[in-house]
């Protein structure tokens, strides 16, 4: 009896520790929100985490670039989640000054995000670069 069970149990417990769709969009929602958290209160080097691999390096070049900026806020407008391909494109509406201007600007953040793997950990990883600030 206690070998008939074996398979069974093994199953049961290699799909409870598999992420549900529903944990991997709590997720998406987390990063999103830490991400651009980060970058309201200008803590770039802590935004800089969330790009993927591919781009950290010219993301934290946009991050030096943008040392003049302060963003007063940010609102998440739209988000658009690609289950089968855990997949989401996410516009957040920013808006900021530059310390050599004192005008309040707006920009829309187009964001690409993946549920990747790199270095081993499946994770939210940001496809896209900071925006330029102009």
């Amino acid at each position: 009896m206690r070998i008939s069970l074996l398979p069974v149990l093994v199953t049961i417990v290699l799909f409870s520790c598999a992420p549900t769709q529903s944990g991997i969009r709590e997720e998406l929602n987390e990063s999103i929100t830490k991400y651009n958290d980060f970058v309201r209160w200008h803590k770039l080097d802590a935004a800089g985490l969330f790009p993927a691999d591919a781009i950290s390096e010219e993301f934290m070049t946009r991050a030096k670039a943008a040392k003049n900026v302060r963003i007063v806020d940010y609102r998440v407008v739209r988000m658009n989640y690609d289950v089968e391909r855990n997949e989401a494109l996410v516009q957040v509406e920013i808006d900021y000054y530059t310390l050599t201007a004192n005008r309040l600007r707006s920009l829309i953040d187009s964001q690409k995000w993946a549920y990747v793997t790199e270095n081993g950990i499946k994770q939210w990883k940001l496809m896209t670069l900071l925006p330029e600030f102009p």
